[in-house]
Order: structure tokens, then C-alpha cells, then sequence
């Protein structure tokens, strides 16, 4: 969850200066506003690839976990009507 005014912590982190010299090129040619900014958008997007990741595989894990199956299965058992009723509607 993105909050509308978070509150800022000062962290320091020790970079190769390679990565500093590319920082400033990409600030300079996306117009960004800092380097604060950067890596901040920088790590959204990692931890957004990862939880994206994280939940890939717990839904692949989940697919072959016999128990969740047949829960799956007695919601859609359960479901079968109305999805059906539903399914008439859209027609």
C-alpha cells in the first residue's frame, strides 16, 4: 500500500562508481529529480517484481497441493448454479 505523505528515514549505501555515473545519465535523460528518487523508484519496482515472483510460485506450488485442489473443487461444486444462472444472464 502506497501512502499519500510517508514519512522519510536517511539511509546511506555504498555504491560502485560505475553505477553512480549511469545513476546521473538516467536522471539527466528521464528528468528525474534526484538520486533519492531514482533508487526509490528503482527499489518499488524490484520489490514489485518479487512479490510478483513470490506469488508465482506459491500459486505453482499451490496447483499441485492435493488438500487445495479439492477445496477448489468443492467451491466450484458449490458454485455450479449460480455460475450457471449467471452464464444464462450474459447471453
Amino acid at each position: 500500500m502506497v501512502q499519500t505523505n510517508p514519512s522519510k528515514k536517511k539511509s546511506t549505501f555504498l555504491l560502485s562508481e560505475g553505477i553512480l555515473s549511469e545513476m546521473k545519465e538516467v536522471i539527466s535523460a528521464r528528468g528525474i529529480r534526484s538520486q533519492n528518487a531514482l533508487v526509490e523508484e528503482a527499489l518499488r519496482d524490484y520489490i514489485s517484481r518479487f512479490k510478483r515472483e513470490l506469488r508465482r510460485r506459491q500459486y505453482l506450488e499451490a496447483s499441485k497441493d492435493p488438500l487445495f485442489l479439492s477445496d477448489i473443487q468443492e467451491i466450484e461444486k458449490a458454485f455450479k448454479r449460480a455460475d450457471a444462472e449467471t452464464a444464462g444472464m450474459l447471453r
